[in-house]
């Protein structure tokens, strides 16, 4: 991911893995990572699921939203990354 940060695939996997180990911060900058340089459906209902589970409901709303609009997010704040 951070090779080829672009690799939303990657980052949304990443995303999911550190949220089923309870890395929640981690998850939630790998899936805004992710969403930054494809806002795909899955990724924005993983971001928005985690953001229900945290029970940031605007948040979750929000990209809960935007799984079927295509021009919902033109641009999303980069993703702060971590180190490996």
């Amino acid at each position: 991911v951070q090779v080829r940060p672009a690799n939303y695939a990657a980052a949304n996997e990443l995303g999911v893995l550190f949220a089923k180990y309870g890395h929640v911060e981690e998850a939630i900058l790998a899936l805004n990572q992710s969403a930054s340089h494809a806002p795909h459906p899955t990724v924005l209902k993983n971001l928005a699921s985690l953001h229900q589970k945290l029970g940031n409901t605007d948040l979750a709303r929000r990209d809960f939203s935007c799984t079927s609009s295509r021009n919902c997010f033109t641009v999303r704040p980069a993703a702060r990354t971590w180190p490996i």
